[in-house]
């Protein structure tokens, strides 16, 4: 299955979104910031895992650095104190990862949004859109979709947002700024 631009993306940014309220709960000096900032480390490794990203070894090794605490012969609540500090050292670095990954994903996401919405305008100046709302939409969609990859001047705009993205996220673009109207 090819990886969808669109979906990968809104995952990465629900994950970087979280990290100011981590460290919040890191500045209030909550406990909970250690079982959130776990989840979260946890939570991200396993999308990107599941998204084929290597840096979901890098995401274990910060992980891992929480439970070193463990191997250490201290109080229990010593044991919290440092385990805060540890993973207040690591935010940086964890959301830094994420941030690397994010950035060349939402540049391609937000340029084929643009040209999407281009391309759409364009198509409506032109009267090349005209919906019949007989006419099942998607099948309206795909069939406009693939004439306007082979019209004579639009085609650079489906071509490059296909090159983009990919083709499904590409029509995923085209219908939702064609059903803005």
């Amino acid at each position: 299955m090819i990886k969808s631009y669109i979906n990968t993306y809104e995952g990465l940014k629900k994950s970087i979104n979280q990290i100011p309220d981590l460290v919040n709960l890191l500045r209030d000096k909550n406990k909970k910031f250690i079982t959130d900032f776990e989840l979260w480390l946890t939570n991200t490794e396993n999308f990107l895992k599941k998204n084929n990203f290597s840096e979901c070894s890098e995401m274990a090794g910060l992980r891992s650095r929480l439970y070193l605490v463990n191997f250490e012969d201290i109080r229990t609540v010593n044991k919290k104190k440092k385990q805060m500090e540890i993973g207040g050292e690591m935010v940086y670095s964890a959301q830094n990862l994420v941030y690397n990954l994010i950035q060349p994903i939402e540049d391609k996401v937000k340029e084929a949004k643009e040209l999407a919405n281009e391309l759409v305008s364009i198509a409506y100046k032109n009267n090349i859109i005209q919906i019949n709302p007989n006419e099942d939409y998607t099948n309206y969609i795909h069939s406009l979709w693939n004439h306007l990859k082979t019209h004579e001047q639009l085609s650079k705009y489906a071509l490059r947002i296909t090159s983009l993205i990919g083709n499904t996220d590409a029509l995923r673009f085209f219908a939702e700024e064609v059903s803005k109207g």
